[in-house]
Order: structure tokens, then sequence, then C-alpha cells
């Protein structure tokens, strides 16, 4: 199930359970403090210099590992230096907020804005407006996955080879 953009301020926010359903989420929200539903009741992912992100979320996912996956037009964590490309997951297991890079890479993330997430077993798929992974030269137009077993890239290749679609993505379910 998705909803499409709620308004939703600090106060409605701490009432509303959104998970483990995917919400868009306004652009008006700067995540430094993210609240989700941990049955029965709410929990607030952690705060600090390096918890939440720098601008704008507009997608959360949840997946049943217990991450919860946040896509919007950030490039970093709150802390400003830590660079998280336009998506980041936040582990409950350690309450660790962390870029999606495959070990050993420089680089994180994709290339522009992520506007909608969506989870499918052990991979978060992701759409937007971008056109690369964060490496600036590996092909990911506007659609890739995420393997949280593998830490890696997921592509979804037409006939010919090409990673992802021609328009942005705006929705997933």
């Amino acid at each position: 199930q998705s909803f499409s953009h709620a308004e939703l301020d600090p106060v409605s926010l701490t009432a509303v359970h959104f998970l483990p359903f995917l919400i868009p989420l306004p652009i008006s929200l700067t995540l430094t403090a993210v609240v989700v539903s941990e049955e029965p009741g709410f929990y607030v992912l952690p705060q600090g210099s390096s918890n939440g992100v720098s601008h704008y979320a507009k997608a959360i996912a949840y997946s049943s590992s217990g991450s919860v996956f946040i896509g919007g037009s950030f490039t970093s964590l709150s802390d400003s230096t830590t660079s998280a490309n336009y998506i980041v997951e936040y582990r409950s297991s350690d309450n660790v907020w962390s870029p999606l890079a495959t070990p050993g890479s420089s680089s994180n993330g994709v290339s522009g804005d992520v506007f909608a997430l969506a989870v499918i077993g052990s991979t978060v798929y992701m759409g937007g407006g971008f056109d690369h992974l964060g490496d600036q030269s590996t092909s990911a137009r506007s659609v890739v996955g995420w393997n949280t077993d593998s830490q890696d890239w997921a592509f979804l290749a037409d006939a010919d080879g090409v990673n992802g679609v021609d328009n942005m993505v705006l929705a997933m379910c």
C-alpha cells in the first residue's frame, strides 16, 4: 500500500502509523528525526550529529530485517560531512545510519533525487530523477535496486542491456 504526499507536520507525524508501508514524505520535511511504528507503539530513530539526513526526505520504506530506507534530495547525513547520496539505510539492529555503497567503493547512492522506494525480499528498489550510481559512471536510469544481503546494486536492464527507464520514476508499489 502506498500513499501520496500527505501533509504531515512534526506533531501529526508521531500519530501516523506508516510502516511497513511506503509513504513519500512532503518535500517540506527535513529529516533530522524519523518516527516509525514498531508494534505496539512508535519509535524515534536516534538523533545526533550523524543521524538523519541533511535535506528533504521524499520516500521511506521498511524491510523485514528491521532496516529503514530513506530516499530524498540530500547528499549527506545531518552532520553534513558524511556523504549519503540521495539514499540512506538506518539499521535498527545496531542503531547505525549508513549510505548505500558496495564494500570497498569510494562512492555511494545515486546521482539524483529518490522519489519512491519499494522493498521486495532482500532488495530495496528506488526510483527517481537520477541517471547513474553515485560514481557518476555506472548507468542506472531512474530505477535501480540494492540487495541488502550481497551489499551490491541490482540493475533492471532491458534486452539490450540498458539499465533503467527513459523517464523519472515517481511511484513504486
